[in-house]
C-alpha cells in the first residue's frame, strides 16, 4: 500500500535491505507484489560503472523502486522519491537511522518513512528504545535532540555515560568539555592556551546568517550555529558546507558568507586576534596580551609607511587600503592574514 501510493502519485521510492546475500529474493517478492512497478536493487559489491547506469536512471525516473542497501545513507538527492522503507530497522543504530530516514522529504511533497521490524517480544530493550525515539522526535530539526538520546540510550564510559550525563545535558555539551578542559588543566598544572580561551570578535557590514527558509527550525538553526563558532580552518568549513548542502541544499549568499565569516574567525585565535573591524577601505586588528606578535616588525611596517599603517592606543593596528571595496570578502580576509603573517614572531 505504501509502496503503490507513492507511485501513483507519480513519485518513486527506495527499499531498504542490507544484505547483499538476499536482496535478490526481496527484489523478487516486490516484483510480485508490484509487477506493474519497475524495480531494480543496488548494492555495494557491484562495479561502479554498474552503480552509476542504475543511479542515472533512478534519477530519471526509468526505475520506481530501488531496492537497495545503505549505500543510499549519504550523498544521494532524489527530490522524486518521498517513500522509503526500511527493512529490518532494529538492526541500525539511532543515528544511521535519522541519516537514512532524511534520504526522503527533498521536495515539496510529504514524505514518509516505514519501518519493518519482527514482533516487539523479539527486539531487544535497546533496539526498542531506539525506535521509540526516533519516532518521538518526528519534527524537522531535531537532529541534536537525537544524538543526546543516542548519548543517553547507549553511554559512553563513565565520563559521559549514565552516571555523567545529566551534568552534560544541564550545561551544554560545548560549555561541559570547555569546563572539563579548564579543570584539568588546573589539576596538572599544565597552563591552559590562550588560543582555546580567545574567541576573537569580527565586525564587517555583510549579510551573514542562516536564512529561515532555509533550516526553518529555530532550535536546529541554534545548534548549527554554535557549530559554525568552533570553526578553526578551512578543513573544517569544507565539512561543514558538504554537511549543510547535503541536509539543506545549496547555500544561499547570506549562509555562504557566514560560514566564510566564522572560518574567519577561528583563523584569527592562532595568530592572537581580539577583535578585527573591516570597513570599505581600512581594517583594524586589535591583539590579546599574549599574541604571537613581534614588535619589531610591527613598528618597521608602520615607520615604513605610515599613511598606511597606524599603531592604535589600545593594542590594535589600523590598515588604510582603498582596494579592500574592490575585492571579494575572501580577497580581504587575506589582506588581512598578510598583515597579520608579516608581523608574527
Amino acid at each position: 500500500d505504501a509502496l503503490l501510493r507513492e507511485l501513483q502519485r507519480g513519485g518513486q521510492a527506495f527499499f531498504l535491505h542490507n544484505r547483499v546475500q538476499s536482496i535478490h529474493l526481496i527484489t523478487e517478492q516486490l516484483k510480485e507484489l508490484l509487477p506493474e512497478a519497475r524495480i531494480v536493487f543496488a548494492h555495494g559489491q557491484m562495479s561502479e560503472s554498474q552503480l552509476e547506469d542504475i543511479m542515472h536512471r533512478f534519477l530519471h525516473h526509468e526505475i520506481d523502486i530501488l531496492v537497495a542497501t545503505t549505500i543510499i545513507e549519504s550523498g544521494i538527492d532524489i527530490p522524486n522519491a518521498n517513500t522509503i522503507i526500511i527493512h529490518r530497522a532494529n538492526t541500525f543504530g539511532l543515528a544511521q537511522l535519522y541519516q537514512i530516514r532524511g534520504r526522503v522529504g527533498r521536495s515539496t511533497r510529504q514524505a514518509y518513512c516505514y519501518f519493518l521490524t519482527p514482533k516487539k517480544k523479539r527486539l531487544s530493550r535497546e533496539a526498542q528504545e531506539r525506535l521509540a525515539a526516533l519516532q518521538s522526535l518526528d519534527e524537522l530539526g531535531h537532529g541534536f535532540q537525537l544524538a543526546i538520546r543516542d548519548l543517553e540510550i547507549r553511554g559512553a564510559g563513565d565520563l559521559l555515560g549514565r552516571e555523567q550525563s545529566g551534568s552534560v545535558i544541564s550545561v551544554g555539551f560545548d560549555l561541559y568539555t570547555k569546563i572539563l578542559d579548564e579543570a584539568i588543566h588546573h589539576l596538572t598544572g599544565e597552563e591552559l592556551s590562550q588560543e582555546v580561551l580567545l574567541e576573537p570578535e569580527v565586525k564587517i557590514e555583510a549579510d551573514a546568517f542562516l536564512p529561515p527558509e532555509y533550516i526553518p527550525d529555530i532550535q536546529e538553526r541554534m545548534v548549527i550555529y554554535q557549530r559554525l563558532s568552533a570553526l578553526r580552518n578551512e578543513a573544517d568549513a569544507n565539512m561543514m558546507r558538504e554537511e549543510l548542502e547535503d541536509r539543506f541544499g545549496s547555500l544561499s549568499t547570506s549562509a555562504e558568507q557566514l560560514l566564510s565569516i566564522m572560518t574567519f574567525r577561528g583563523q584569527l585565535k592562532q595568530y592572537g586576534v581580539a577583535r578585527c573591524e573591516i570597513s570599505e577601505e581600512k581594517f583594524s586588528c586589535a591583539f590579546a596580551p599574549s599574541a604571537p606578535v613581534d614588535i619589531q616588525k610591527a613598528l618597521t611596517l608602520v615607520r615604513a609607511n605610515s599613511k598606511k599603517y597606524r599603531i592604535g592606543s589600545n593594542d590594535s593596528i589600523t590598515v588604510h587600503d582603498t582596494k579592500l571595496r574592490k575585492g571579494s570578502l575572501q580577497q580581504t580576509f587575506d589582506r588581512v592574514f598578510q598583515l597579520l603573517d608579516s608581523m608574527s614572531s
